[in-house]
């Protein structure tokens, strides 16, 4: 079967419609906002709250959040703790500490530390990562998520999307 001119053409529309709906349906955030180290794109559908240090964001179904943060120096132990004092006291959960795994992951082609925890909330259970990225020399952000492994299987392609968005101030 051959396309016809008109036909391919509106298949190469729809791919690039497709393909460009992510990055054109983002809003773009600096982080932190009075002395940014980087950017970084989220979703516009998601609700999003920016504070000084640091940018949160949930799914429209709420099954999902993701949480910017820019790290102190070298404090990563301690932002990591700060991270977790929001996170329990906008959204309670359980987090088992005694089982984090810790793991080096590729991120936009670079080797970038994973730390995760099983956790539960509302007495389900879900997980919740933590990515410590670095942006330039001597900075660095950790990109959070958490949710049900389902939720996070639902948003894959949106979490990518943060990823790939993230960019050093200047860049």
């Amino acid at each position: 079967m051959r396309l016809t001119d008109a036909a391919r053409l509106a298949a190469l529309a729809a791919t690039l419609f497709i393909a460009l709906a992510g990055f054109v349906a983002a809003k773009t955030f600096s982080i932190p906002q009075g002395d940014p180290i980087a950017t970084v794109s989220l979703p516009a559908n998601w609700k999003t709250d920016e504070h000084a240090e640091f940018i949160e964001a949930v799914a429209p179904d709420q099954a999902t959040h993701i949480l910017v943060l820019g790290v102190e120096g070298r404090k990563v132990g301690e932002s990591v703790g700060e991270a977790f004092r929001y996170i329990r006291g906008t959204d309670p959960m359980f987090v088992k500490p005694d089982q984090m795994k810790k793991e080096i992951v590729t991120v936009k082609g670079a080797k970038v530390q994973r730390l995760s925890w099983d956790a539960t909330r509302k007495d389900q259970p879900i997980v919740v990562c933590c990515y410590v990225i670095t942006v330039s020399e001597g900075k660095q952000l950790l990109v959070m998520f958490w949710g049900s492994a389902e939720a996070q299987q639902k948003y894959q392609r949106e979490l990518k999307d943060v990823f790939e968005t993230l960019r050093p101030v200047g860049e």
